[in-house]
């Protein structure tokens, strides 16, 4: 997979998990829900053998919550300095 594909499918698994957690789902399931979104997109997106499509739907979906985490943890920060 090049690398562009990658940045790109994380962004995607990334806002569809945003999604999901703002139709209702807690936050504490978003990064399972990213992680289920990462291998859906890796067996549709991505060519290769069963266990190379599972390796790199685990990493977008990891990606993606590191991402969401990272993101969410800043904004909280920042909320919390203004108070």
């Amino acid at each position: 997979m090049e690398q562009l594909t990658d940045i790109s499918l994380s962004a995607v698994v990334l806002g569809l998990g945003s999604i999901v957690g703002q139709l209702g789902l807690p936050k504490k399931l978003i990064p399972l829900c990213n992680l289920v979104i990462g291998i859906v997109l890796a067996f549709l997106m991505i060519q290769g053998d069963l266990a190379m499509k599972l390796l790199q739907g685990v990493i977008l979906g990891l990606t993606a919550s590191g991402l969401y985490s990272g993101t969410k943890n800043v904004t909280e920060h920042i909320k919390n300095k203004k108070r």
